[in-house]
């Protein structure tokens, strides 16, 4: 064998071994994840879902309704507006008639503290936040009922937060 295939030889090898090491360490972080696994409800903190929202578009409520059906055991929705007429306002009153076992509350920004509006409904949002761990995601999000667990399990190891 030449020096130019055994070169060749030598890359390959080590391509071979990155590719089953890198396939072998993502395999392992995705396993799943010890959070999820038993220990009942007392691992997970409270949780504070904040979504600044203004207007309606056709997919609102199925995108509403998605965080009300959590698989999680304590948690409040915080819809912020920035002004109270705003056209969102009815449907997020209807999502609260719905869904009276959950804690959907509605902050009013009354204005805009931040650079812009988003921003300034966040405020509103977490200054009427009732826990500690905050999600924030924006209106236009539709999730299944394991995303909150998926969420707030990567915060659980110690040492990270």
């Amino acid at each position: 064998m030449d020096v130019i295939g055994l070169g060749l030889l030598i890359l390959v090898a080590i391509a071979l071994g990155y590719t089953l090491a890198s396939t072998f360490l993502t395999w392992r972080f995705f396993r799943s994840s010890p959070a999820l696994e038993g220990e009942g409800d007392q691992r997970w903190p409270a949780v504070s879902i904040l979504k600044p929202v203004r207007g309606t578009d056709e997919d609102s409520w199925e995108n509403f309704v998605s965080f009300c059906r959590q698989d999680y055991p304590e948690y409040e929705i915080v819809f912020a507006v920035a002004e109270e007429n705003d056209p969102v306002v009815p449907l997020l009153r209807r999502l609260q008639a719905a869904y009276p076992q959950r804690s959907i509350r509605l902050a009013v920004a009354g204005g805009n503290e931040g650079p812009n509006y988003k921003v300034g409904n966040l405020i509103g949002a977490m200054k009427a936040a009732g826990y500690e761990t905050l999600v924030f995601n924006d209106s236009d999000m539709r999730v299944g009922p394991g995303y909150l667990k998926s969420v707030v399990s990567s915060f659980l190891p110690q040492g990270v937060g």
